[in-house]
């Protein structure tokens, strides 16, 4: 939503975009440091005076589009204006009911408000192609109303600092580093799993001089990790850092040798678009991963791909990556942008059909 704004306002023309944020000190900072303007601050209440609050906003202002971004009741856009000709749009960026470490309990909450999103929305943006055919066999009676719309990366979010990877090379001395990028809690641990197997696997060969693994992120599963790297006697080869600010991930992947993405196709996953991908993608460092969903969309031929759970050939892709055998063309930075989405997200919307017809179609859908 920042970024995709940010984007916009910058485009100019005959559209006007303002936005509707929390007033946290951590929205604040980053809608500062992106110059956005047009901010509605609402006060963090509990969820139903958020409800409350924003239904009051809408009623009173004049919005063509309202575009909710999230899964949950608080982005729910439940007050019409006089005539009711404000369009409704959703975004799905995750299948959240699918996520099976939330618990049953919270699944079947994601799924019925997921539920009364696609019921109620009259246009949607998806932000993996998943996504986009789980809407659309929902949906039928929509067509150009619903959009393809990957995450992206800003170039202010990708910006090396030299003095820090310089930094980073004298405190890993010249060893040949293989990085992976991610908050580290139980929804993600079939990822790192696979990474400390490797490094297990490495051990266990006895190799002379392997590559250090550094998986960087914080979260709850960050001591149960690094309690788990001291009782098998890996630290000499996968250590836990902690967290990385956002501001200095470009020059920690700048400094690796490659990169690592575990990314099993499961339900979950195949919903996806991880944020992380984009920023990997940035860094034009060689890439260890699945072909699977959209991280195998973005990469395309830029990767090194190995089956998932297949050690011996993970192993043997970190081998042919490290050595850059077979060399892999880079992608375009130009493409990952959220520059590049809002000329697609712009353009779609002069594209939409009239929101009398799509009114009457959802109506006759009941």
């Amino acid at each position: 939503m920042y970024f995709l704004a940010q984007a916009l306002q910058g485009m100019g023309g005959r559209r006007v975009v303002e936005l509707a944020l929390h007033d946290l000190p951590a929205n604040r900072k980053l809608a500062g440091e992106l110059g956005l303007t047009g901010i509605h601050w609402l006060p963090w209440l509990g969820w139903r005076d958020d409800v409350r609050q924003k239904r009051k906003l809408l009623r009173e202002g004049s919005w063509n589009l309202v575009h909710s971004i999230g899964v949950g009741v608080r982005i729910f856009q439940m007050g019409n204006p006089p005539g009711g000709r404000r369009r409704r749009v959703y975004d799905f960026d995750e299948h959240l009911s699918t996520i099976r470490s939330n618990g049953l309990a919270r699944r079947l909450y994601h799924g019925w408000v997921e539920r009364f999103m696609l019921r109620q929305g009259h246009a949607f943006t998806c932000a993996s192609e998943a996504l986009l055919q789980w809407v659309r066999g929902v949906r039928p009676d929509l067509q150009r109303e619903i959009l393809y719309l990957p995450v992206a990366i800003s170039p202010q979010e990708h910006r090396e600092d030299s003095a820090l990877m310089e930094r980073l090379r004298r405190r890993y001395r010249g060893r040949r580093l293989l990085l992976y990028v991610g908050t580290l809690t139980p929804m993600y641990r079939d990822q790192v799993e696979e990474i400390f197997s490797l490094a297990i696997r490495w051990q266990q060969e006895g190799r002379g001089d392997p590559p250090l693994i550094l998986a960087l992120g914080g979260g709850v599963d960050l001591e149960f990790w690094r309690q788990r790297t001291a009782a098998a006697g890996l630290a000499a080869h996968v250590e836990f850092p902690g967290f990385v600010p956002r501001a200095e991930l470009a020059s920690h992947l700048a400094v690796a040798d490659a990169l690592l993405f575990p990314f099993p196709p499961t339900e979950q996953n195949l919903g996806r678009c991880p944020t992380k991908a984009f920023h990997y993608a940035a860094s034009g460092r060689p890439l260890v991963t699945n072909d699977v969903g959209e991280v195998g969309r973005l990469f395309g031929a830029s990767a090194y791909y190995y089956p998932s759970g297949n050690l011996a050939e993970m192993s043997a892709q970190v081998d042919r990556a490290l050595r850059r055998e077979d060399p892999r063309p880079p992608l375009v930075f130009d493409s990952l942008t959220w520059e590049a989405r809002a000329r697609t997200y712009s353009s779609w919307l002069d594209e939409l059909p009239p929101l009398a017809l799509a009114l009457g179609t959802a109506a006759r859908r009941g």
